[in-house]
């Protein structure tokens, strides 16, 4: 990252970050242990060693050049290369992107346990089912506005899918008891995405006039992702939290 001098030291961040980027750079006619062995200069002891450990564990042979992997190959070298430092930070961008489904899992589970060491783990990612396996705390993101950042339990727990059967429809929706963050309409049927309903509120409108059956569901991170992405500005929903997101 950067050299930041101190009044007794001069300290190079990157030592303490790892970052895996979607389209990682790497020199093509070099092995994958030349990889190691080059990036280790530029990080303290222990480094060759660790990245050697990965290696093995991801199955790939220290003597193919990087040309003669494939994509999936190329981004287990680019994850060994960012964990080998046992940073305190670590960014990762589409970490999973070309892994198959046993090397995903492990990594995953990689990512819980850092976690468990105090480490911090930030991932991008739009395969939102593995987020939601890992993560502790989301963020969404639309169109570079950061909507929200908070713990994922704390999100779901505030989040109903409400599906409302109407006795007729005169083509216009109902009127609602609060705000909502998705609303579709088809035929007789409603359904709502809601966030921060009290259980009053739903109850009365499952008791409005118009009303023949409503069932309660609660969403999944993918599902409220959706409704946030599709959420307009027009639309009543609440304020977004004045909170902003990280993950």
């Amino acid at each position: 990252m950067c050299w930041v001098r101190t009044a007794r030291r001069t300290a190079c961040r990157s030592a303490k970050i790892g970052y895996v980027p979607d389209e990682p750079s790497l020199y093509d006619w070099m092995t994958v242990a030349e990889t190691g062995w080059f990036t280790a200069g530029f990080y303290p002891d222990g480094y060759q060693s660790q990245y050697n450990q990965l290696v093995e564990g991801y199955g790939l042979d220290p003597s193919k050049k990087l040309k003669e992997l494939s994509k999936g190959m190329r981004a287990k070298v680019v994850l060994a290369l960012a964990l080998a430092h046992q940073s305190d930070v670590l960014i990762l961008d589409e970490p999973t992107s070309g892994l198959d489904s046993l090397v995903r899992r492990e990594f995953l589970e990689s990512m819980v346990d850092m976690a468990g060491e105090g480490r911090t783990v930030f991932v991008s990612s739009h395969q939102i089912h593995e987020v939601e396996r890992v993560a502790d705390t989301v963020g969404i993101i639309r169109e570079g506005r950061l909507l929200l950042v908070e713990p994922l339990d704390r999100l779901k727990s505030q989040v109903r899918e409400l599906i409302i059967t109407r006795d007729e429809s005169n083509g216009s929706p109902l009127q609602l008891p609060g705000s909502f963050l998705s609303r579709s309409v088809q035929g007789r049927q409603e359904r709502l995405m809601v966030r921060g309903w009290s259980d009053e509120q739903v109850q009365r409108l499952a008791n409005h006039d118009e009303v023949s059956v409503m069932d309660t569901h609660s969403p999944n991170l993918e599902e409220i992702f959706v409704a946030y992405m599709r959420m307009g500005n027009e639309v009543d929903g609440p304020p977004v939290d004045a909170e902003v997101l990280t993950s």
